[in-house]
């Protein structure tokens, strides 16, 4: 029986993998936010109704090897949260403990970089890294904003901000901030890797005080499986900031209200800290990106306070959680006057960034507004996180967690909710190159639904089969470790499709590479998608081509056709002139020199 399962599932991973050669299918494409291309369809149809259940037989057939071998070696990598008493375990286990972080950071730290690198080219992916790499070198030069760039010249400038004679990045300030400290300490994309890796080991070990050490393990999984998760961190956008700082904030939270699996409770004297500390991570992500944060931690802010309150209203004698709740109230402030601070800088006006200024639908009347976003956005966005976090596996595995009853789950749940729910009050449905991306910082909580929805069901069956926990373990074991295979191969090929982006935004670049003093005049990337076919089927994100710095120093500068070009000539002698031109038939991208 199991080698007849072992052959079927073989056959079907099979087919998949020759389907996927006869017809080229894709897991996003670039060319409109609501676009769902056959291609993309067929992936989505075959990996579910044709890899997935292929994978579950394999692993059924291998069963017997996965509980004998496989599991008893995973789980001796993990610390033990026991004590016998003795002076050598306590010990070893705090050891363990701390070289499974370091190695998790690692890791994580080396996943997102080497990413960068094989599958994005170390390129953007959308204009928005454009405009935040404009807005550190601004802020570099010891300002907010600088002296306007004449328009007239025609240079590359997407998403920048013009009033009274000076520019500035549309941008918010907080991935500005850690963009300057990266370049002015050298690291440049490494603070974004770092960041990421250091929260995401935050949070996987901040599961463990409600799984142990299964839930830590099984967090780990989930972060590291989660196709949004894991290629959002091989970006620089601002989502992944947010996200990041997120993580961080739901840690410290974890670590204030959450016993750990020996009932233990965090000592008092460390509870002002972690108030702090949630309060200022609040501030870094609200900074980054201010209404997804302020959505998806509202409700743990909200906890704090009501639990502060519940304490001072039972007469308890412990200060602790009405400290944590003053100190992050009190420190969470930081976020907010920044944010008011840098607004006032760049539009003159304190409650209203350059983001919001520069979108033209504002004026737009809101409740029949809302009525087309709840399906073009919020049911569109919904679709998609329910298939990029953990697929139907994430789903089933948060609905066990709020359908269980407890307090962290709706806590949890209700910052989904919120976000979702944002999505009614703004018309940018967002891309999903790297999942719904507006919706990237509520992978957190999801993260740690999925954790409470794992011991949920390990609970219930359990309850179901109590006599005997071998069916149990052989069933379920072999379920999920399919499951997540099938992430694999969907990030695996997902990859592919961001490699075949950055190819295209690298084409123009390399054609350039090579040139001093020069400036390119060249029509927009986005003519470049319908040159050709097969570039047009790939397509692209990154519209346009890379911004000047903000003192014109780059060896190249980037100008569009409607530039005055004597005037270009006047102000910039020293300068030779290049024309940029694409072609549907030979050589897909020529430069040659302008007299």
């Amino acid at each position: 029986m199991r080698l007849t399962a072992l052959v079927s599932g073989i056959l079907m991973a099979g087919a998949y993998a020759r389907l996927h050669e006869a017809v080229v299918f894709r897991s996003e494409m670039g060319k409109s936010f609501l676009l769902v291309n056959p291609r993309e369809s067929l992936f989505w149809l075959s990996h579910y109704l044709l890899l997935v259940p292929g994978l579950l037989l394999i692993g059924w057939a291998l069963s017997p090897w996965i509980q004998r071998h496989l599991l008893p070696r995973l789980d001796s990598l993990l610390p033990k949260q026991v004590d016998d008493g003795s002076d050598s375990t306590p010990r070893s286990s705090a050891f363990k403990k701390t070289l499974l972080a370091v190695g998790l950071c690692t890791l994580l730290f080396l996943f997102a970089a080497v990413g960068r690198t094989l599958f994005l080219l170390d390129l953007p992916i959308t204009n928005d890294e454009y405009t935040i790499l404009f807005g550190a070198q601004i802020l570099l030069q010891g300002s907010v904003t600088a002296p306007d760039i004449d328009p007239a010249y025609g240079f590359s400038m997407p998403w920048v901000f013009r009033q009274d004679g000076r520019i500035s990045s549309m941008d918010f300030p907080g991935t500005i901030l850690l963009t300057a400290l990266g370049l002015l300490t050298g690291l440049e994309e490494l603070l974004f890797f770092f960041l990421a890796a250091l929260s995401g080991t935050a949070l996987i070990f901040a599961c463990g005080r409600i799984g142990g050490s299964r839930g830590l393990a099984w967090a780990a999984i989930f972060w590291i499986l989660s196709p949004m998760v894991s290629t959002l961190s091989m970006t620089l956008h601002s989502h992944l900031v947010s996200r990041s700082f997120v993580a961080l904030a739901f840690s410290l939270y974890l670590l204030a209200v959450e016993n750990d699996r020996d009932g233990r409770a965090v000592d008092p004297r460390c509870m002002p800290w972690l108030g702090m500390g949630i309060g200022l991570c609040a501030a870094a992500g609200f900074v980054s990106r201010p209404a997804e944060v302020a959505t998806v931690l509202a409700p743990m802010g909200l906890d704090l306070l009501w639990r502060a309150w519940r304490q001072h209203r039972e007469g308890s004698g412990e200060k602790g959680l009405k400290i944590l709740a003053m100190a992050a109230a009190l420190s969470s402030l930081v976020g907010p006057a920044l944010m008011a601070w840098w607004n006032l800088q760049t539009t003159g006006q304190w409650s209203v960034s350059a983001r919001v200024l520069l979108n033209s639908s504002l004026d737009d009347p809101l409740w029949p507004a809302v009525w087309e976003r709840l399906g073009e956005n919020l049911g569109f966005n919904l679709m998609m996180l329910n298939l990029w976090f953990l697929g139907p596996l994430g789903v089933v595995l948060a609905l066990l967690a709020l359908g269980s009853g407890r307090h962290l789950a709706k806590v949890c749940g209700a910052g989904v909710a919120c976000q979702l729910l944002m999505a009614l009050m703004h018309d940018s449905t967002g891309i999903r190159i790297v999942g719904p991306i507006h919706y990237s910082e509520a992978a957190v909580p999801l993260l740690i639904l999925a954790v409470l929805g794992i011991r949920v069901a390990v609970d219930w069956m359990r309850r179901l089969d109590a006599l005997d926990p071998a069916p149990l373990k052989a069933t379920s074991g072999t379920l999920i470790v399919a499951y997540l295979l099938g992430l694999v191969i969907w990030t695996g090929v997902h990859t592919g499709s961001l490699i075949d982006q950055a190819v295209i935004h690298q084409t123009p670049l390399r054609a350039v590479a090579g040139l001093k003093q020069a400036i390119v005049i060249a029509d927009r990337p986005s003519d470049l998608w319908f040159s050709r076919p097969e570039i047009q089927d790939v397509s692209s994100w990154l519209a346009d081509l890379p911004h000047p710095d903000p003192a014109l120093e780059n060896d190249v500068l980037f100008a569009y056709p409607e530039a005055d070009l004597e005037l270009l000539r006047r102000d910039f002698p020293d300068r030779r002139f290049y024309r940029m031109t694409y072609h549907s038939e030979g050589e897909l991208v020529r430069v040659r020199p302008l007299p």
